[in-house]
């Protein structure tokens, strides 16, 4: 017989709280869930360098092909005066999360530096990105996060997660679980197929990147936490750098890519302009665009991150940021 209403939340309830007392005998020190650790690495690098020349913000997107020594170098400080506060899978909300927390701190630098991809102006929610926000975002700041999620396609899922990684970030860390559980709790339809603790066949490798169509259902989410993220990098630091990144959906001709990659572009202009310290760079107009130059469409192969940061010092000294690379 199905549960009412009021006993279904009581069952999530006593569930939390299960989660809770389970986690914290299970995950003593922290230490189960990868999403969990990367997050907990970064602020650890974070903490460690209290420098304030240059932080890197974002995803790996951004970091792999942005190595200390070059940032250092273009810039003119020393490799201790850059801070890699980067996290694996870190988008605008993380970002911006990470960002409120390095504030009250008390934190702040000469130069920030954050990267997107087209693809990350699309929610493709995934419980790993709200484990982020627990972890990163100061309590204080939790109205303007909460704010966020109000602005995304399915609200309930955002604060839902946040509850349940607030009594157990190991349980955050699995999207498998949470599925589960949750349609056995409030009586989703369930698959076809018997779900187990072992998933019987591999999950499909990844063709890449998806368009992000751009609709304006499709960004309103992230283009407020990109907002959010400028306002907050504005008070970080006296100058911030938003990279355009490419991928291989630039090489789709279609019409309908065309004008995803048009608002795309236009969407980062309008909001950079509204902000008097952050300074867009768009590295999309020419570059790598092909699948090949990308190991899995959007993060870059390695013989390319030499061009890409070549590109990268252009522009910056094109608009007197840096000075010019001398002649080889």
């Amino acid at each position: 017989m199905a549960l009412s209403a009021a006993w279904r939340w009581l069952a999530a309830g006593l569930f939390l709280g299960a989660l809770a007392l389970g986690d914290h005998w299970l995950t003593e020190g922290a230490t189960v869930g990868n999403e969990r650790n990367a997050v907990a690495g970064a602020v650890a690098r974070t903490a460690e360098n209290n420098a304030r020349g240059v932080v890197l913000l974002g995803s790996s997107t951004t970091a792999d092909w942005l190595p200390t020594s070059f940032l250092a170098a273009i810039f003119d400080k020393t490799r201790g005066e850059v801070v890699r506060a980067h996290v694996n899978g870190c988008h605008q909300t993380c970002t911006l999360a990470e960002v409120r927390g390095l504030l009250a701190q008390g934190r702040h630098f000469e130069v920030a530096i954050f990267g997107t991809n087209q693809f990350q102006m699309c929610e493709y929610p995934h419980s790993k990105r709200v484990l982020q926000h627990r972890l990163l975002i100061p309590t204080q700041d939790l109205p303007l996060l909460f704010g966020l999620y109000a602005q995304s396609r399915e609200p309930l899922t955002y604060f839902a997660r946040f509850a349940g990684g607030a009594a157990s970030e190991a349980y955050a860390d699995t999207a498998s679980l949470q599925r589960s559980w949750r349609r056995s709790l409030f009586g989703k339809k369930r698959e076809a197929a018997p779900r187990s603790w072992v998933r019987p066949r591999p999950l499909p490798k990844s063709g890449g990147p998806s368009l992000c169509p751009y609709a304006p259902a499709d960004v309103r989410y992230k283009t407020a936490a990109q907002r959010a993220l400028m306002d907050s990098l504005t008070e970080l630091a006296d100058v911030a750098f938003v990279l355009l990144l490419p991928e291989a959906t630039l090489s789709d001709p279609s019409p309908a890519s065309v004008a995803a990659w048009q608002r795309h572009r236009e969407s980062f202009r309008a909001m950079a302009s509204e902000h008097e310290r952050i300074v867009l760079i768009d590295l999309t107009q020419d570059g790598p665009r092909l699948p090949a130059n990308f190991t899995d469409g959007f993060h870059l192969q390695p013989n390319e991150h030499i061009g890409q940061r070549r590109r990268l010092r252009a522009a910056l000294a094109a608009g007197g940021h840096v000075e010019p690379a001398g002649p080889r």
